[in-house]
């Protein structure tokens, strides 16, 4: 849905992206990769025909600190 502005579910184009944000005490759309870091924010593709949802971290950089932190193949 990022790229193709169409939901991979119902292929509708009714597609609005919700910009990941930051709040007070780690609220929103974030990963948290330590206490004192910035979280990483989320954005998110929702689909207003079906409500099917994507998730994406927008920022190369971001990918970068995710890398380094969790590692290419961390599974919790």
């Amino acid at each position: 849905m990022k790229y193709s502005g169409v939901c991979t579910k119902c292929r509708a184009s009714d597609i609005v992206r919700i910009p990941g944000q930051t709040g007070a005490y780690g609220s929103g759309n974030n990963i948290q990769i330590g206490v004192w870091s910035t979280p990483i924010p989320v954005s998110r593709y929702v689909c207003l025909n079906c409500g099917f949802a994507e998730e994406w971290v927008d920022a190369p950089q971001h990918l970068a600190k995710l890398r380094e932190k969790f590692g290419p193949t961390s599974r919790q």
